[in-house]
């Protein structure tokens, strides 16, 4: 007498029903753009961040403060801040499909190669941008930035050499971080001071050391934590 076997069907998991349930996104959406942004890079956040090393290199560099500097500095920054995000959420798009399935790319908010399109104008309006501090200021704030910008959107290409990177990591961290000392010389030469000023090694260290306790902490789960009563 034959048996008939049943087959058990595994129930999918909650991450593994997101991937496979990722609506069609609504294409060149204003309020995906906005989720997206409130999620990946909280204006606020990124506000402080761009905000308070740029005038900390202001007072440094002038000994005081001139507030129309600030502003114009402060939204450059902004600017590579929020380019920095969202490059990072195309680069790691395969990751975060697997492990960060609630993530806007992932989940469907945005489609990927739209914000891949965004990824090649964003260069050219910090550029534009360059110009015009050119135009309000100087020619060598205006060259500092661009090459900030250019570096960043070749951090985003991994140099072309993205497969020998990926071997060592240490070489990979060296290459990225090293983006915060350019953009402190931007600062700094934004302030009055010249490109090679000693200040930028010890202005840039500080920012590298604040940026990196920044990266860890964020990623901490406080659920995990554990406070001891002893």
């Amino acid at each position: 007498m034959e048996r008939r076997r049943e087959r058990r069907v595994r129930k999918p998991t909650e991450q593994e029903e997101l991937r496979i349930q990722v609506p069609t996104p609504e294409r060149w959406s204003v309020k995906n753009w906005i989720i997206f942004i409130n999620e990946r890079a909280p204006p606020l956040v990124f506000l402080l961040l761009a905000l308070f090393p740029t005038a900390s290199g202001l007072k440094l560099s002038e000994g005081f403060i001139d507030y129309e500097k600030l502003t114009w500095a402060t939204i450059a920054h902004l600017l590579l801040l929020i380019a920095l995000r969202i490059m990072d959420d195309v680069k790691d798009y395969e990751k975060d499909k697997i492990c960060h399935p609630d993530r806007p790319l992932p989940r469907g908010l945005m489609a990927y190669d739209e914000v891949c399109t965004v990824i090649k104008f964003l260069p050219l309006v910090m550029i534009g941008y360059a110009g015009a501090m050119s135009w309000r200021y100087n020619v060598t704030v205006a060259l500092v930035y661009i090459f900030c910008v250019f570096y960043l959107y070749a951090m985003y290409l991994e140099f072309g050499i993205g497969d020998a990177l990926s071997e060592s990591p240490l070489i990979y961290a060296i290459t990225h971080q090293v983006l915060i000392y350019f953009v402190t010389m931007f600062i700094l030469t934004m302030g009055g001071l010249k490109y090679d000023d000693p200040m930028v090694l010890s202005l840039g260290s500080v920012a590298l050391s604040g940026f990196f306790t920044y990266e860890v902490c964020r990623k901490l789960d406080p659920t995990h934590l554990r406070v001891s009563t002893n």
